[in-house]
């Protein structure tokens, strides 16, 4: 069975609805655009604040701001059901993509939605007065999309087919990958074998853990997951609680390698019936996932560095440790995304 590693919309959340109308007079500059200015403008930032608070963006962003360091464009390959190519908040931020589902019609066009709400917290356009901010600006997104369904994920086939593709591009520097198997010895030889190729090409990969709660069942080694800490260059991330980021949102996490605050988390969807564009909260390990994504982009934005050095950055970037509902306490603690980026500065002005 196939799973993606988020979306469990919390009942009674109320859905937002973006009508675009954003005028650009003639010759008109948004200040601050592209800088990370905090807070942004973005419309449904306030609906973002609490999150970007336990995830200590403001600092994040400030770090980045006062580096006084260059900065190139970083590639993030996005492994999901594809993406909204005319979604407002994502103009400028797609690269041409890879159909992988096996359509008859090849696109990247994304049907189901989850994809575009995975690229929209990495990427969406910060301070551009659109929909809400994403993690990083220095970033494009190289969509892959994995299914064409409208209601389900990927096959493994189809799964396989994509880490094919992924494996093979030698200019993109992070892959988010957030959709799960329950462990079969075949499917654990597949995942590490691409993922592998994929790491060789100098790709950062970023996996989902379980968003179950059966702490002691098979949950607990969902692939690819349960590689990730065997892998270098790999992380499996689990969602935490926004408003308590030392607290797991599900238990079945306890092959993750570190916890991410991923409860709250305003997205940008696939345009409704009548074409109006959506917003919503949502929560899981998948919006966990796109948040490293973004994270990992901004560390590259300063330097290409190596896969498993990203890796070692993020682990030693963590602190406490992370515990059930139950109170169960895992061996991994919370990433601190501020600590992260410090760190790669520090690196990139050495060399």
């Amino acid at each position: 069975m196939t799973v993606f590693a988020d979306l469990i919309t919390p009942p009674r959340l109320s859905k937002y609805i973006l009508y675009c109308c954003l005028v650009w007079s003639s010759g008109f500059s948004r200040v601050g655009f592209g800088q990370l200015p905090y807070p942004p403008d973005d419309p449904y930032f306030p609906s973002q604040k609490a999150l970007f608070e336990s995830l200590h963006i403001q600092e994040t962003w400030e770090a980045v701001r006062e580096s006084g360091l260059s900065r190139r464009d970083v590639i993030v390959t996005v492994i999901d059901t594809g993406v909204a190519t005319q979604q407002p908040d994502l103009v400028g931020k797609l690269l041409e993509g890879r159909d992988a589902s096996g359509s008859p019609v090849p696109s990247v066009e994304d049907v189901h939605g989850h994809g575009t709400k995975m690229t929209s917290i990495t990427a969406a356009g910060i301070n551009n007065g659109i929909g809400i901010a994403g993690i990083a600006h220095r970033v494009k997104i190289r969509p892959i999309r994995s299914s064409a369904s409208p209601s389900q994920g990927p096959t493994l086939e189809q799964a396989k087919s994509a880490w094919e593709i992924a494996s093979k591009l030698n200019d993109s520097d992070v892959i988010v990958f957030a959709v799960g198997w329950s462990f079969e010895h075949e499917r654990s030889t597949m995942f590490k074998t691409v993922i592998t190729k994929a790491v060789e090409q100098g790709n950062f990969v970023v996996v989902g853990a379980s968003n179950e709660n059966t702490a002691t069942g098979p949950d607990e080694v969902m692939l690819p997951c349960s590689l990730a800490n065997s892998m270098p260059g790999v992380v499996c991330v689990a969602a935490t609680l926004t408003p308590n980021p030392m607290v797991l949102l599900n238990e079945a996490a306890l092959l993750a390698s570190f916890g991410v605050p991923g409860t709250e988390v305003m997205v940008a969807g696939i345009s409704d019936e009548i074409g109006q564009w959506e917003y919503e909260k949502t929560e899981g390990s998948s919006c966990a996932t796109a948040i490293v994504g973004g994270i990992a982009a901004l560390m590259q934005s300063f330097k290409k560095f190596k896969p498993d050095v990203i890796k070692e950055i993020l682990l030693n970037a963590t602190e406490g440790k992370v515990k059930t509902a139950k109170g169960v306490e895992m061996l991994y603690g919370v990433l601190r995304p501020d600590l992260a980026v410090k760190r790669a500065i520090q690196l990139a002005r050495r060399h």
